[in-house]
């Protein structure tokens, strides 16, 4: 079959390039470097230059193809123009999901954002959750109107599925934005010395393997116009660093900062980047978003898409195995 992957030089479109192209798919690979995309040379990827606001490129890479992975994003934690947010994650979609009717493609898979739904609150979120404050980041922002939009297309008779995944966290490329990924590297050296708050606020840490198996889950199974939580395993901070000190073996001193402070430090970072034009290590918005709980359930995505979820150890342990062999590098 013929698959076009947007996002394919990025941490979970790369990965699924990939595991489609081993499984015997010809895919059409969307991307804006030459350079990362020597990270999916494959007999069975053929690679588009161009980006999702260039109509041009993506209609040369999405016809003759029966399935779409949209993928490609903008997911930094700060961007000089936060317009860029909605021009690529809301008008590229656009483009993405109006060429798929043009063309008569049948099935389109959008990757969102957990982030989506919310603080949970002291429950569990899930697809129905009704988010009960405002969204904290303009990256969250920008998902939220997608998925309003994928549904204008579902309503038009397009078969769309949305998949929101968590933290994703694994071995893949080293990607700036992965935050998880960087937290379990600095731990591993030695450089990660704080715990957020009182390490009591809850997030949802997924394996990018499950992930991946889910968006293919998701192609495979997914109903038109539903969406699905891609996620793992529900921690405090505390939890997960802890988690991570039985994996390596090594306990780690820590300090809890508390989320003012880390807002203040934030803000720091934000006026340091607007001067330099660097990028900020994290900006208040995101310490607001990670102050409150985020406890998810993948109990519709393991019903319907016989979604599994790798044990946290092994995640970690694969994840920590390919860090040190990223080092030697």
């Amino acid at each position: 079959m013929r698959v076009f992957v947007s996002g394919a030089t990025g941490f979970l479109g790369g990965q699924l390039a990939l595991r489609l192209a081993e499984a015997g798919h010809e895919v059409h690979a969307l991307c804006r470097s030459k350079e990362k995309a020597e990270a999916i040379r494959h007999q069975h990827i053929k690679v588009f230059y161009g980006d999702l606001l260039d109509i041009d490129s993506l209609r040369t890479g999405m016809e003759s193809c029966e399935q779409v992975y949209h993928l490609g994003a903008v997911a930094g934690v700060w961007l000089r123009r936060n317009q860029r947010y909605r021009e690529v994650n809301v008008n590229g979609t656009r483009h993405i999901l109006d060429l798929a009717m043009v063309l008569g493609i049948r099935k389109v898979v959008v990757t969102s954002t957990a982030g989506v739904f919310g603080p949970s609150a002291g429950s569990t979120l899930n697809e129905t959750s009704v988010r009960s404050v405002g969204l904290f980041t303009e990256y969250e922002r920008s998902k939220a109107s997608m998925e309003q939009l994928v549904k204008t297309f579902v309503r038009r008779g397009l078969h769309v599925v949305i998949v929101n995944p968590s933290r994703v966290y694994g071995p893949g490329v080293l990607a700036r934005n992965n935050a998880t990924n960087k937290l379990i590297g600095w731990y591993l050296r030695g450089r990660w010395r704080i715990v957020p708050g009182d390490g009591k606020t809850i997030g949802n840490y997924a394996f990018v393997d499950d992930v991946i198996n889910g968006h293919i889950r998701a192609m495979e199974k997914g109903r038109s116009g539903e969406q699905y939580i891609l996620g793992g395993v529900n921690l405090t901070a505390r939890g997960l660093l802890d988690a991570l000190a039985e994996v390596i073996g090594k306990k780690r001193w820590l300090v809890g900062v508390p989320f003012p402070m880390l807002r203040c430090m934030g803000l720091c970072f934000l006026s340091i980047a607007k001067l330099t034009g660097g990028v900020p290590l994290f900006t208040p918005d995101w310490i607001e978003k990670y102050a409150h709980d985020s406890a998810l359930s993948c109990v519709k995505a393991e019903a319907e898409l016989d979604y599994r979820i790798t044990s946290l150890s092994e995640a970690l342990q694969l994840t920590i195995e390919w860090l040190l062999q990223e080092s030697v590098k």
